[in-house]
């Protein structure tokens, strides 16, 4: 019953939506500029800009592609030079590959109309190219490349700023020590495994609901109160990197508590 209301609310949220987001794209960037001079585009030429936005929209799918796979594959090259700036690694643990996309992703949705505007320019007729965008305007009802900035602006340049403050995360296992770089941090934090008090392993986390969720992860509890998790910004893995473990046993020398969430931690040995 619940499952039918919520699918019934979002076959009426979802149109709604779509046209109120397009009765205001309409009625704040309109096709044209109030009092702004625009040539009329004639049948023969509308006629051929019909014909032309097929080839338009696959040099614009092209130009997504081409900008999300190289943009993604720069930013996780830079999270691993930046990893390896921190000498040689017995173990490094990066991000999730996945948090690179966000960028790529709706970079290439705003930008991709533009940017081959652009390209097209460069062997084009601009008079013509022009032309061709106040078709589409006025094909759209409203300045679609204006509202197309708008959201590079109001969505891709904070994501943009968020992702290359996460561009430097990364933990870095040495023969002596770790190397760990939070987000948004400047350096990267230092710890002898001497400086550990505390080595735990839990299985998972529980959500708001109470529902346990397999999320290995090894914590180790450093002498100025900094916690440490193996698994912080990564993938979800259900057990742990049983190298890994050992390694950090040995080098620190602690005993290994476990427990099925954080939580269950005793409470009066974690760090305030």
């Amino acid at each position: 019953m619940i499952v039918d209301f919520s699918s019934t609310v979002a076959r009426v949220i979802v149109p709604v939506a779509v046209l109120a987001a397009l009765t205001l794209l309409r009625k704040y960037l309109p096709a044209a500029a109030k009092g702004s001079p625009q040539a009329p585009v004639f049948t023969a030429e509308a006629e051929e800009f019909q014909r032309l936005q097929w080839v338009v929209g696959i040099a614009m799918v092209g130009v997504g592609i081409i900008f999300a796979y190289f943009t993604y594959h720069a930013l996780l090259f830079a999270n691993r030079r930046i990893a390896a700036a921190d000498g040689p690694a017995q173990f490094e643990l990066l991000p999730s590959k996945a948090i690179w996309w966000f960028v790529p992703g709706f970079g290439a949705i705003c930008l991709a109309w533009e940017t081959t505007l652009l390209l097209w320019s460069f062997f084009g007729d601009r008079n013509k190219i022009a032309s061709y965008v106040q078709w589409t305007h006025e094909r759209a009802g409203f300045n679609s490349t204006r509202a197309l900035r708008c959201m590079a602006l109001a969505i891709v340049l904070p994501i943009a700023v968020a992702t290359c403050l996460a561009v430097p995360m990364h933990a870095i296992l040495r023969e002596n020590d770790m190397a760990i770089r939070q987000y948004a941090s400047v350096r990267s934090r230092h710890y002898a495994y001497s400086q550990a008090r505390r080595l735990m392993v839990v299985d998972g986390i529980r959500d708001r609901s109470g529902k346990f969720n397999q999320r290995a992860d090894i914590i180790i509890d450093f002498a100025d109160g900094f916690r440490w998790h193996s698994e912080a910004n990564r993938d979800f893995e259900p057990a742990v990197d049983r190298n890994l473990l050992e390694f950090v046993r040995e080098k620190t020398a602690l005993p290994m508590e476990s427990a099925q969430t954080e939580a269950d931690l005793p409470t009066s040995l974690r760090p305030q």
